[in-house]
C-alpha cells in the first residue's frame, strides 16, 4: 500500500507543476500609442513654470 500512496502522490505533484507550467499570460497588445514619447513637463526643473 504505500507504494500506491506514493504513485498517487506523484501523480498529483506533476498535475501540480504542470498547472503551474500552463499558467495564463496576458494577450500582447499591438498599440498605436507610443508610450516611450517622453512628455512636455518631463526634463524641467520641479517648481520652475514654463
Amino acid at each position: 500500500m504505500p507504494n500506491f500512496r506514493k504513485i498517487i502522490f506523484v501523480l498529483i505533484m506533476s498535475a501540480f507543476v504542470l498547472l503551474g507550467f500552463s499558467a495564463c499570460t496576458p494577450p500582447q497588445q499591438n498599440s498605436s500609442i507610443p508610450w516611450a514619447r517622453p512628455q512636455e513637463w518631463e526634463g524641467r526643473i520641479p517648481g520652475m513654470g514654463g
